[in-house]
């Protein structure tokens, strides 16, 4: 290939996760006269791609819909493989990038081997510290995703020591930082969070909406149906602690909200459903906190500078708790109503200049992913030849 030529770059998309964390690597390359970038969809689970996509201000070169089969599927993901592999009959890109280990990953991962077009990973932290990753078939996609790459970018040291740990060669790894930090300042350029509140509560009282407006409010955003009950049961002691602090309950799954109405008949509590995705991103940045199961919707709090309080005895994500922005509480009254009253006190703190999760930035992360692909592919690394077996390229 032209050296010259600009370095074109393929990124497949799935899910809302991926698009986050890739959003500003994206936007960087297309800063750099130097790069060409092409968005393919895969229009499966996530139905609101193309608005999640729209919210950080990117669109679709390609968008694919498998009909009639499950996005996990056999059909779909050899589906995928076939599709992606005609694609790149047409034009091969010097680079192939994707995010995290899930099925559709693995299988854009193992087409792009399979046309010998170079692969940059970038990590995902939560599997490294999900209660699934100790799973057989999650450790089997992220060990194949990890010795098929050409370059891996992590979001902390204790993920690149753990690839090294599994056997892979440590002169593949970057430790980058968190892509996600810097996701709010795209979102927040392309919308204004009071009009999506707005249109959200349009029929509250003028009372009430200006309560939300000030970020008077708190989210919860819960995974597990087994945690509605636990919360339920709190609400009386936060409402007690915070007479004039309004819940409200989200969920993108409807059968979430329905079991959540039907087990709270407390007054002065809202549950919302068909939340679209700007108006999630509102209600988490302008929200006081962040009362959450879910370990990825307490990562994009942090990126939102909004504090986030994990109901779990535990997590692995030692990284967002040491940076302040989060916290962990087992469902004990006193002490989660204590952090939401913490919490509160400091939103008024809150700012457009929000700190990063890790100590290197988010545009610095996404510049020192962009600074690899362009130097690696003029240094040679691209053209490596793909024909040496993998247990050999696994360090």
């Amino acid at each position: 290939m032209d050296e010259e030529m600009p370095t074109s770059v393929d990124v497949v998309v799935a899910s809302r996760r991926e698009v986050l964390h890739l959003a500003p690597v994206i936007h960087e390359l297309k800063s750099k006269a130097r790069s060409d970038v092409r968005i393919i969809a895969l229009q499966c689970a996530e139905k609101d791609l193309p608005e999640i996509l729209s919210s950080v201000d990117l669109q679709t070169d390609m968008q694919w819909t498998v009909r009639g089969a499950d996005c996990n599927s056999g059909l779909f993901l050899s589906e995928i493989n076939l599709l992606l592999s005609e694609l790149w009959g047409h034009r091969r890109p010097h680079w192939f990038l994707n995010f995290g280990h899930h099925d559709t990953t693995l299988t854009a991962s193992v087409a792009a081997f399979h046309n010998q077009i170079p692969i940059a990973h970038i990590e995902d932290l939560n599997d490294f510290n999900s209660e699934k990753f100790f799973s057989a078939h999650l450790q089997r996609s992220h060990r194949s995703v990890a010795v098929l790459a050409e370059l891996l970018f992590t979001p902390s040291a204790f993920a690149k020591n753990a690839l090294i740990h599994e056997g892979i060669n440590e002169n593949m790894i970057y430790s980058v930082g968190s892509t996600l930090s810097d996701i709010t300042h795209l979102i927040m350029q392309g919308y204004s969070r009071s009009d999506c509140l707005r249109t959200l509560f349009s029929s509250l009282s003028n009372l009430r909406m200006q309560q939300i407006i000030r970020g008077d409010f708190l989210i919860l955003d819960l995974l597990y149906p087994s945690n509605i009950h636990k919360t339920v049961e709190l609400l009386p002691r936060i409402i007690e602690l915070n007479k004039d602090f309004l819940p409200i309950f989200i969920s993108r799954d409807i059968n979430m909200v329905d079991s959540f109405r039907q087990q709270s008949c407390l007054e002065g509590i809202l549950s919302l459903e068909h939340v679209n995705h700007l108006q999630r991103c509102s209600l988490l940045a302008q929200a006081s906190c962040v009362v959450t199961d879910n370990e990825d919707t307490l990562e994009e709090c942090t990126a939102y500078g909004t504090k986030g309080i994990l109901l779990k005895e535990h997590t692995g994500r030692f990284d967002l708790i040491s940076s302040g922005l989060a916290t962990i509480a087992a469902p004990q009254p006193e002490l989660l109503c204590g952090q939401i009253i913490s919490a509160r006190r400091g939103n008024h703190q809150k700012s457009l200049h929000l700190p990063s999760l890790h100590a290197s930035s988010t545009a610095t992360a996404s510049k020192q992913i962009v600074q690899a692909l362009l130097t690696s592919r003029t240094s040679g690394i691209s053209q490596k030849s793909k024909t040496e077996p993998l247990s050999r390229r696994a360090g």
